[in-house]
């Protein structure tokens, strides 16, 4: 079941820095959009393993600036993308991610959920393929705004970010291990010319952008954490002993 409300804070905390440690960035307040992951019932980032055979479902937003005080010039365009999970130890929870389902308010016709594949040798499947089949659009994930190539724009004559709802990913447990840590990334697309390059597009305030996957622009909310973690002070121990890890490595 969901973990509770009430405990939302620590598991936000503990989120944070697992995201730190697994180097995964969380939002910042210059970025233009934002990709951000979430557990089906809102922004709460971390939920119980639902148990060996059985699945979470997450969803995937995009969150865009908006400094006009309309939204109807502000809209979500394309993302080329990849999905993975992270465990942080050897008895990490494995689980199977199947590909997303775009929201039907896009444009399904000519988007892509992405190809399950293994991609980080534990034997559970992400959603994309490895960089050095970037250049092939075939595994990826690809959602656009409308089925014309355009922007999905907002309705609302607000002053706040544009937040539109991309899809539906099912992770479905394989082990019992601890924990593990859900996130998108961007296509690590280099070949091609530059407009090539450009994996994620958006409007922001009636102008049109179009960037790479280095784009300091582009910005992801923290991931979603499946399973029991450490307690906060456990987590402390744990940053502590990788401190001390990479210090021994730089000495060796």
């Amino acid at each position: 079941m969901l973990s509770k409300i009430n405990n939302r804070a620590g598991k936000v905390f503990t989120g944070a820095v697992l995201a730190g440690l697994l180097g995964f960035g969380a939002s910042q307040a210059s970025a233009n959009i934002v990709f951000d992951l979430r557990t089906a019932s809102g922004p709460v980032k971390q939920i119980d393993a639902p148990g060996i055979g059985n699945s979470v479902q997450l969803k995937l937003y995009a969150v865009i600036d908006n400094t006009n005080a309309t939204q109807t010039d502000d809209g979500f365009t394309q993302l080329n993308g990849w999905m993975k999970s992270t465990e942080a130890a050897a008895t990490g929870l494995f689980g199977n991610l199947s590909p997303v389902q775009v929201d039907s308010a896009l444009g399904t016709g000519v988007s892509q959920g992405g190809v399950a594949t293994e991609l980080d040798g534990n034997s559970d499947l992400e959603l994309g393929d490895t960089a050095a089949n970037e250049a092939s659009g075939t595994n990826w994930i690809i959602i656009n705004g409308t089925a014309t190539l355009g922007p999905k724009l907002g309705t609302a004559n607000v002053n706040t970010p544009l937040e539109v709802l991309l899809g539906t990913v099912t992770w479905t447990q394989s082990n019992s291990g601890d924990f593990t840590n859900v996130q998108v990334a961007i296509r690590p697309k280099t070949s091609g010319s530059v407009s090539a390059k450009n994996m994620v597009k958006w409007q922001q305030d009636g102008v049109a952008k179009a960037v790479p996957f280095t784009d300091g622009q582009i910005q992801f909310g923290a991931p979603v954490t499946i399973g029991a973690v450490p307690e906060p002070a456990s987590l402390g121990l744990l940053a502590i002993a990788g401190i001390g890890a990479l210090g021994r490595r730089r000495r060796a």
